[in-house]
């Protein structure tokens, strides 16, 4: 779609998709010293943290957008796609995305710089593509919904949108006051198993409309939003490529669907220690305050918009990482959204 001619390079369709299983800090090693056996692994959170904060701005929906509403008969449609920068050279993309090797490539070490079990190109840029509708109602109010998809992920977001005209339509004595409009939107993630995505906003939105010429007319923007993002890991095994089940040979009736790997009772010559390898990451719960700047053109029934929005405020990290580790605090991140639609 729009934006995709954008990525960085031709590469697999799940080049960026999650790899969490690499995401581990082996036995003895800081943060994980409270396992059962040597063959154990722990999940880095500080990693995961630092990953999901990332993804979930790439997902999030813009800061910006008209104020007004359109009035109860108005009808927006919109396809958008939104490029937002990453990190690329940390840690936590070279272990937490597949690149060409695919989730599987889980060798022993899994170490940045070893080659094995790392993406050694993660994209510099994610790129999401979104579908958007928006429907007018009386008072001031319009709400809508949208649909989006990860280029290079399986990861989808689906959810909805409500805002308020505070001010809008001051075109004589007050005229030179923008329309000024309260949204919050929410959105919830979809096609990994390994993490779910919650995403919520709150925005202050500014726009003016002017006529330059006959049939066209321009829409400075101006946006605040406060994003809420709030990740729970899946259960994730830590060494995939390792048969935990037919190490430990469960006695009949012994193996949950569900439930601690300690609720299993392992054949007298089976091995249960990768059965703890089935973890879950730390929930991560984070607030950034962005801004937003852009324009809209308008012709007729047809608009193209374009907007560029930055990090004001970043979310204090929970998890520390060693000193040396090439993951650092999380950095400012520009995101660019361009989108074409239409008003009925």
């Amino acid at each position: 779609m729009l934006v995709s001619l954008l990525a960085v390079a031709p590469a697999r369709a799940d080049d960026m998709d999650l790899s969490l299983s690499r995401l581990r800090i082996s036995a003895g090693n800081t943060g994980c010293t409270n396992v059962r056996s040597a063959a154990q692994f722990c999940p880095d959170n500080g990693l995961f943290e630092r990953l999901v904060s990332e993804l979930a701005v790439a997902m999030a929906p813009a800061p910006v957008r008209p104020a007004h509403t359109g009035g109860h008969r108005g009808l927006r449609l919109a396809v958008s796609g939104n490029v937002t920068g990453i990190d690329a050279g940390a840690t936590h993309w070279a272990l937490g995305s597949e690149g060409s090797g695919g989730r599987e490539s889980n060798a022993a070490a899994a170490t940045p710089g070893d080659g094995i079990g790392q993406n050694d190109a993660p994209s510099r840029v994610l790129v999401w593509n979104r579908v958007e509708v928006e429907k007018g109602l009386p008072f001031g109010l319009s709400a809508g919904g949208f649909v989006g998809h990860g280029m290079q992920t399986s990861l989808w977001m689906l959810g909805g949108r409500l805002q308020w005209a505070l001010f809008e339509g001051f075109y004589s004595e007050l005229g030179r006051l923008p329309d000024v409009a309260v949204a919050a939107s929410y959105g919830l993630s979809a096609g990994s198993d390994q993490a779910r995505f919650a995403i919520g906003s709150a925005e202050l939105l500014l726009s003016k409309p002017y006529v330059v010429d006959a049939g066209f007319e321009l829409l400075p923007m101006l946006g605040l939003q406060l994003l809420f993002t709030d990740v729970e890991s899946g259960v994730v095994d830590l060494t995939p490529v390792v048969d935990a089940v037919a190490a430990c040979a469960p006695q009949p009736g012994t193996l949950p669907a569900a439930g601690p790997p300690a609720a299993v009772t392992c054949a007298d010559d089976g091995d249960g220690s990768d059965l703890d390898n089935d973890v879950r990451f730390d929930d991560v719960e984070h607030m950034r305050l962005r801004t937003a700047l852009g324009g809209r053109l308008r012709w007729d029934h047809f608009t193209v918009s374009l907007s560029l929005a930055y990090d004001l405020l970043l979310p204090e990290l929970e998890h520390e990482l060693p000193r040396g580790s090439a993951s650092g605090d999380l950095r400012r991140q520009l995101s660019m959204r361009v989108a074409l639609g239409a008003e009925l």
